[in-house]
């Protein structure tokens, strides 16, 4: 993933070189491959690029036309050649397309735009700054409005250290961390701001305007007379989603878990790869697999080794005691925001790093899977999709169906499943069912942010169906935390999401409910469209394992220094957590009680991260001599956050070159373009 930011004045003052140049050092990590920028008398905007395709590089970012207009394009351009077609250009790439497009479709050119993406044009005549992200933000843009600059980065992290900001941290945004809640285009610090996905933002005369451009509830409802159109629809998008984030000059990795979503990614995969002679595409495909042999509940190992035995290839494994979970975080580690990664930074230090030898920057993950095809075996929203429609006959079946294969009441399924989602928002709050919060939650930030009403979410009546309302926010949800999910190791990574294709996403909500959930079978259109493809024991596999017995061994391992953080934890100093009730949660993790492990995590995580962050930010020198400071206001035409009175944090240091073992911008020619056999065990070794 490459990176842009920048600086654009508000009132016609210079920009500061020393606070540009403090977006250009804090985006290096993520754009390793070179820097170059892009100055006139209002705007400085820097390109750092991140190179894994044979066309990355050919064009020099930011690039201009002849009339004067300024692209920064950090992304994937899926519709590349129906782009062309349609505005008439040959040989375009990225770059040049969205110019493009914007001089035919001036800000609309993003709605025309597929494919993972984060975009900056300037354009000097009318003096409008527009940015705009995918519609599932996985190429964040952050941004920070002041009285005179406004500031943008592919990290947030760089703002805070180019301007100086202040790191109090912003309620909403922290119980949206630790809760999966939409915070909008909220973080957890009060002063930076995330640009949402399927949204763009415009800055002209000062003013900054934050609007939406795409929507799936605009796609029509797709209908097949049987399920084998739906199959063939769905493997034909689906394989072509796969495709297009195979396009890598270097070989590309996959996470295996053996889980229906990853090993789904891998077996298309490999068969695209087979069956192509497209030399845009990577030469070979390898795997990674966490595996878990000290903890059974979590040993995936014979669903992962059966796609292993129908690949014929053992992919690379990272075993959990080898590089155990919630070790120390080490100094030289400053995690943008924090990151449901944080927990794990051991297992992806050696990833990337394997990654790394072999001169490889691509990762496909399985993300998303479980929120576009409906993991979740839920009656609720089928039911209640069919009594909206008008169908209570077909409703009462269904619900006798649901019932017996969850050995429940018929009346509690007909409730939960059909007549609950149905009632008006006050009254589902009122009924109490609702997400049950963990209680060590502190009451009074409970209270402050009204998390159980934010939990239940707001009716988004552009969608006809309490399926889709729902299903759409949790898309929407896991596309806005991959956003923050930025590479922690020493190297650097591309993550691509087949699942979070935009395409896909808009077909698996125009699907009627029983094709992806039916009794018994969740995902049911990914299970029958990869009949053949597929292993069957993974293919018909209920199971699903997680990590749950694994976090709990590793708090008791690391209890000693876990003690020792909390005695004076900062998410209790903030408000965020009981003290009293945590340390309960915590021994009660460590006798193997079961608990909320991911909000249990995230707690963790948050404390990891804001220790992190603690430090003196360095004043900025006008061109004068005088200190500059860029006051925390929030963005005009943006709601306007409501003012914590918690001090925060401290201030974020200067920023950390970056590390000297950062992947290599071109692998040699026998690494990248190889087909032999890889030594897994060799790369763990060395």
């Amino acid at each position: 993933m490459s990176a842009l930011g920048g600086v654009l004045s508000l009132r016609g003052a210079p920009v500061p070189d020393v606070m540009a140049r403090r977006i250009a050092s804090g985006l290096a990590q993520i754009g390793p491959d070179g820097e170059a920028w892009h100055h006139d008398d209002l705007l400085s905007l820097v390109f750092r690029p991140f190179h894994v395709g044979a066309d990355d590089g050919k064009t020099r970012q930011p690039w201009s036309d002849l009339q004067g207009l300024v692209v920064a394009w950090n992304g994937r351009l899926d519709n590349a050649a129906e782009l062309r077609r349609m505005l008439g250009v040959r040989r375009a790439d990225g770059p040049r397309l969205v110019a493009a497009a914007y001089r035919r479709f001036g800000k609309d050119c993003v709605r025309h735009l597929v494919g993972d993406f984060s975009l900056a044009v300037w354009d000097p005549l009318l003096r409008r700054l527009l940015l705009a992200t995918d519609p599932f933000a996985l190429r964040p843009i952050f941004f920070h409005s002041g009285s005179d600059f406004f500031l943008f980065a592919s990290r947030a992290r760089t703002l805070v250290e180019a301007a100086g900001l202040s790191t109090t941290l912003d309620d909403v945004g922290v119980a949206a961390f630790l809760t999966f809640i939409d915070a909008g285009h909220r973080t957890v610090l009060r002063d930076v701001r995330m640009l949402p996905g399927a949204h763009w933002l415009t800055v002209e005369e000062g003013v900054v305007r934050l609007e939406r451009y795409w929507s799936p509830a605009d796609r029509s409802p797709v209908r097949y007379s049987r399920d084998e159109g739906y199959e063939d629809h769905f493997a034909q998008v689906f394989r072509q989603a796969v495709t297009d984030r195979l396009v890598a000059e270097t070989p590309v990795w996959a996470d295996l878990s053996g889980g229906l979503d990853s090993s789904s990614i891998v077996c298309v995969a490999d068969r695209v790869l087979a069956g192509s002679d497209n030399q845009r595409l990577a030469s070979r495909l390898e795997t990674v697999s966490y595996v878990y042999e000290r903890n059974r509940s979590c040993d995936e190992r014979e669903y992962l080794q059966t796609v292993e035995t129908l690949r014929g290839r053992r992919g690379f494994h990272i075993r959990d005691d080898e590089v155990p979970t919630l070790t120390p975080i080490p100094a030289h580690l400053q995690p943008d925001l924090p990151s449901g990664q944080l927990p794990f930074h051991n297992r992806y230090r050696a990833q990337y790093d394997a990654m790394s030898r072999l001169g490889s920057r691509v990762l496909l993950r399985g993300s998303g899977g479980d929120h576009v095809l409906w993991g979740e075996a839920l009656a609720a929203f089928e039911l209640a999709d069919l009594l909206a429609t008008g169908r209570p006959r077909e409703a009462w079946r269904r619900a006798k169906s649901w019932a017996h294969q969850r050995r429940e009441p018929l009346f509690k399924t007909l409730w939960q499943g059909g007549i609950w989602p149905l009632l008006p928002r006050r009254i589902r709050a009122a009924t109490g069912f609702v997400h049950t919060l963990d209680d060590w939650f502190d009451p009074d930030f409970v209270r402050r942010v009204d998390l159980p009403g934010r939990l239940l979410g707001e009716d988004d009546h552009r969608f006809a169906l309490p399926s889709q309302r729902l299903q759409w926010a949790w898309i929407a949800g896991v596309g806005r935390y991959v956003g923050w999910e930025m590479p922690l190791a020493r190297g650097c990574v591309e993550s691509r999401y087949p699942f979070l294709d935009r395409r896909l996403v808009e077909l698996a909500l125009a699907m009627p409910m029983d094709q992806k959930l039916r009794p018994g079978e969740t995902r049911s259109v990914l299970r029958r469209a990869l009949r053949g493809v597929l292993p069957d024991k993974v293919r018909h596999r209920t199971s699903k394992s997680g990590p749950d017995e694994a976090i709990y061994r590793a708090l008791t391992r690391e209890s000693r220094w876990l003690a020792e953080l909390f005695r004076d934890a900062r998410v209790c100093r903030h408000g965020f957590v009981h003290p009293a009730a945590l340390e309960r949660a915590l021994t009660a993790a460590r006798h193997g009680v079961m608990l909320n492990s991911p909000q249990l995590l995230r707690a963790l995580t948050l404390e990891f991260w804001i220790r992190s962050v603690e430090g003196a930010a360095p004043a900025l020198p006008r061109s004068d001599g005088d200190t500059y400071d860029v006051p925390g206001t929030a963005p005009t035409g943006v709601p306007d956050p409501s003012r914590s009175s918690d001090p925060g944090v401290g201030a974020v240091g200067p920023p950390k070159p970056p590390a000297q073992d950062s992947i290599p911008a071109r692998a040699s020619t026998a690494a990248s373009r190889g087909t032999s056999e890889v030594d897994h065990e060799a790369i763990l070794r060395t």
